[in-house]
């Protein structure tokens, strides 16, 4: 994956709760930054879900912008889950971050 440090908007909604046209945008810079988004999110992970692989590439975003990795790092997690609950991809990122740290300041990567 080649993925950029910056932070995508739109993130911080499900993409349920989107708009249309921001859910659009979203995935576009999604595909910008993740060169092979169908493959590594839709196909792979999602299993041909498209809303489930923005859900996962936005929480791999976040991550990436927070500590500079993406969830294969952290432990086993059960992300469906927290998609199907309807956690954001930041509230779903960060909490995953707490639960592999604990409440230690996990510093943004610059």
């Amino acid at each position: 994956m080649n993925a950029s440090t910056t932070e995508p908007t739109g993130i911080d909604l499900h993409p349920a709760r989107l708009t249309t046209e921001a859910r659009a945008r979203l995935e576009k810079r999604l595909r910008a930054t993740f060169r092979n988004f169908d493959r590594d999110y839709v196909t792979d992970a999602a299993r041909g879900d498209l809303d489930y692989g923005v859900w996962l590439a936005s929480v791999d975003a976040r991550l990436r912008y927070r500590i500079g990795f993406p969830r294969a790092v952290l432990a086993d997690r059960d992300w469906r889950s927290d998609y199907d609950a309807g956690t954001c991809p930041v509230a779903a990122a960060e909490a995953a971050l707490t639960a592999e740290f604990g409440h230690l300041k996990v510093p943004t990567r610059n």
